[in-house]
């Protein structure tokens, strides 16, 4: 095993993860970010979740491939996508495609810091983390 799920559910169900063993970006006994349930992050390869970022629902993190899909995320509980590019990363987000910078320029614009906000930072962030 490569984690564990630790305490009591919080208000939204999830549990905090705390991994068992080194992981690229990862010391063992770090705390991660938050899990409906071990469905949601695979046990095998490197994929991981950190910061305050939450995986419920049918969203499934697995592999350590070159692109990251989060949903339900956003005011639309849609899905977002970020690969690497000839040019450097891209997100596809609804009718969105850009870069991370223009991303991030418009979730501010769009969202400020609401929560809808803070989830897309922390995919951000997960997907920086794992580059590493």
């Amino acid at each position: 095993m490569k984690y564990e799920l630790i305490g009591e559910p919080n208000e939204y169900g999830l549990r905090q993860i705390r991994y068992l063993k080194d992981l690229p970006g990862i010391n063992a006994g770090e705390l991660g970010g938050w899990l409906e349930s071990e469905k949601n992050l695979s046990q095998d390869g490197d994929a991981w979740v950190s910061g305050n970022a939450r995986v419920y629902g049918d969203a499934w993190v697995f592999s350590n491939a070159d692109w990251l899909v989060v949903s339900p995320i956003g005011s639309r509980d849609g899905s977002t996508t970020i690969t690497k590019g000839k040019k450097g990363d891209i997100v596809n987000c609804g009718c969105f495609t850009g870069s991370i910078d223009e991303f991030l320029e418009r979730v501010t614009k769009t969202h400020g810091d609401n929560n809808h906000a803070r989830a897309y930072r922390a995919m951000i962030d997960m997907w920086n983390a794992k580059k590493g």
